[in-house]
C-alpha cells in the first residue's frame, strides 16, 4: 500500500513538470522594449562619408583630410601625426551629443559668446555638401561650451572635451611618439654623458664577447676594463624609464641655431638599438622644467619633461653585479690563499663513481687533508661572496696583503688572480689579474680568512 502510494505521488509529480513546461513553450512571448536614448543627437555623419574637417579659431586653421586609408593634416610642415587622436575627434564631432537645450530660438546669442564663435567647424562631405558649427563661451561653471549649428535656431550646451576639440592646433595632433624599441629584442645599449663615463651594455647570448662570466646574457662593456656581468633587474629599470619618453613639446621644427638648445655640444647621448629598429637621441640644455633633445637624423628640437630624464644620471656601477670573483665549483681544481702570514691550499678531485659512470665523486682537501663536502662547500660560498663595495680612483702597486689564486680547467681562463692591496684603513683595492678598478671594505676579506682558519681547523 505503502508503495503505491509514492508511485502515485510520482505520477502527479510528472504530470505537473509536464503541464508546466507546456504552458511556458506556448505562452505568448511579450514585446521587446528597446531602451530609450533620452540623448539630444547634433550630428550624426558616417565617417566614410567626410571628405574634409577644417577648424577655424583664435589658434588658427587646421584642416584634416583624407588620403588613402590614413587622415593627414594640410600644412605646411611634413608632421606625422597621431591617427588615433584623429579617430577621437572624429567619432566626437560626427556623433556629437548635447547635454541640454538652452535656447529655441536664436536671439541673444551674443549672450552664449555665438555671435562672433571662438571656433567654427566646418564638414565637407563626399557629395559637396557642409555642415557647419560653432563652439561659443564655456558656461559659467566651465565644464561646457554653448554650441550652435547652421539653419538651426537652437542653443546647445556639450560636453567639455567636445568642445576642446574644436580649438585643436597641429601640436595638438602630432605623434610624440619615438622610435619604438622592442626592449626583449635589446641587442646594444649606449649612454654618453658629459662629466660622466660612457654606459655601453651588449647582448651576449652565446657567450661570443666573454664566455667566462657565468650571470646573465648582458655584458657592460664600457666603461670597465673588462666587462661585467648586467643586473637584469636594475637594467630594466634603466630601460622602463625609456620606454616612458616622449616629445612633451614641439619647439622648433628646422632650428638654425643648435647652440642656443645645447644641442651642438649635447651633454648626453643616447643610442638604443634591437633586431631592427635604432633610438638614437641627443639632449642639450633645460629650461625651466623642461630638457631640449632631438633625434639624431632630424633637425627638428623637441622638450621633454625633466623628470623624465633622470635616467640619465645613471651610475653604471649599479648596474653590475658587484661580486669580487665569482665562478662556478665545478670549474675549480685548486685555491691558493695567501693572508694573515699564511699560506693555504684547496684541492678538488673528481673521480667517476663506483658502478655509476654518468656521475661524478667529489672529494675535497685543504692543505693536503680531506675534509667534509658540506665544510668545504660552506667556505667555497663565503669565498665568492665577497662583494664590491666601490671603485678604485688610484694608482697603486699590486703588492697585496690577502691574494687567492683560483685554478680552473677552463682552456680559456686556467687561472684567475684576486689580489686585496691596501687603498686606506677601511678598503682594499681589488686587483683583478693585475687590473685594479673596485674598492672593497677591509672586514668582508678578514671575515673570509676567519672562516678559512675554521675550515682548517676542521670546525
Amino acid at each position: 500500500m505503502k508503495k503505491s502510494r509514492v508511485i502515485l505521488s510520482l505520477v502527479i509529480l510528472l504530470a505537473v513538470l509536464t503541464g508546466t513546461l507546456i504552458y511556458f513553450k506556448n505562452k505568448p512571448s511579450e514585446p521587446s522594449v528597446e531602451p530609450q536614448d533620452d540623448r539630444i543627437l547634433i550630428t550624426k555623419i558616417e565617417k566614410q562619408a567626410i571628405d574634409k574637417i577644417c577648424l577655424q579659431s583664435k589658434q588658427g586653421t587646421l584642416t584634416i583630410e583624407k588620403k588613402g586609408e590614413d587622415w593627414q593634416v594640410d600644412s605646411a610642415q611634413a608632421v606625422k601625426i597621431n591617427q588615433y587622436r584623429i579617430d577621437y575627434i572624429l567619432d566626437s564631432i560626427t556623433q556629437l551629443y548635447a547635454e541640454q537645450v538652452v535656447s529655441e530660438t536664436p536671439e541673444n546669442r551674443e549672450n552664449f559668446g555665438l555671435a562672433k564663435p571662438q571656433a567654427v567647424a566646418e564638414i565637407q562631405l563626399t557629395d559637396g555638401s557642409k555642415n557647419r558649427l560653432y563652439l561659443g563661451d564655456k558656461v559659467p561653471t566651465g565644464s561646457s561650451y554653448y554650441l550652435a549649428v547652421e539653419d538651426d535656431p537652437r542653443i546647445f550646451t556639450i560636453w567639455y572635451g567636445d568642445g576642446e576639440n574644436f580649438l585643436l592646433t597641429l601640436d595638438d595632433l602630432r605623434d610624440r611618439s619615438l622610435p619604438a624599441i622592442t626592449m626583449e629584442e635589446l641587442a646594444y645599449f649606449k649612454l654618453a654623458r658629459q662629466g660622466a663615463p660612457t654606459i655601453e651594455v651588449v647582448a651576449d647570448k652565446e657567450g661570443t664577447i666573454d664566455d667566462t662570466l657565468p650571470l646573465g646574457n648582458w655584458l657592460l662593456t664600457k666603461p670597465y676594463n673588462k666587462p661585467k656581468s648586467i643586473k637584469w633587474e636594475e637594467f630594466q629599470k634603466l630601460l622602463s624609464a625609456i620606454e616612458m619618453l616622449r616629445i612633451d613639446e614641439f619647439v622648433e621644427e628646422n632650428p638654425k641655431d643648435l647652440n642656443k638648445y645645447g644641442l651642438v655640444n649635447p651633454s648626453a647621448e643616447l643610442v638604443v638599438k634591437d633586431e631592427e629598429n635604432t633610438l638614437h637621441l641627443y639632449f642639450g640644455n633645460s629650461k625651466e622644467d623642461k630638457v631640449f633633445f632631438k633625434l639624431a637624423d632630424a633637425p627638428a628640437v623637441y622638450a621633454v619633461e625633466k623628470g623624465n630624464t633622470e635616467f640619465l644620471a645613471t651610475k653604471h656601477f649599479d648596474l653590475i653585479f658587484k661580486f669580487a670573483y665569482i665562478e662556478n665549483i665545478d670549474y675549480m681544481d685548486k685555491i691558493v690563499i695567501e693572508g694573515n702570514g699564511k699560506t693555504h691550499e684547496l684541492t678538488l678531485l673528481r673521480g667517476a663513481k663506483e658502478d655509476e659512470e654518468d656521475e661524478v665523486e667529489e672529494t675535497f682537501f685543504v692543505n693536503g687533508k680531506e675534509v667534509e663536502d658540506e665544510s668545504f662547500r660552506k667556505f667555497y660560498q663565503v669565498l665568492i661572496g665577497l662583494l664590491l663595495e666601490g671603485e678604485n680612483d688610484k694608482k697603486l702597486k699590486e703588492e697585496p696583503e690577502v691574494r687567492t689564486t683560483f685554478y680552473l680547467n677552463k682552456a680559456n681562463e686556467p687561472k684567475v688572480i684576486i689580489s686585496y692591496v691596501p687603498y686606506n684603513p677601511d678598503f682594499y683595492a681589488v686587483f683583478l689579474n693585475g687590473e685594479a678598478e673596485f674598492l672593497i671594505n677591509r672586514d668582508q676579506v678578514q671575515k673570509m680568512l676567519e672562516e678559512l682558519d675554521l675550515l682548517v681547523a676542521g670546525e
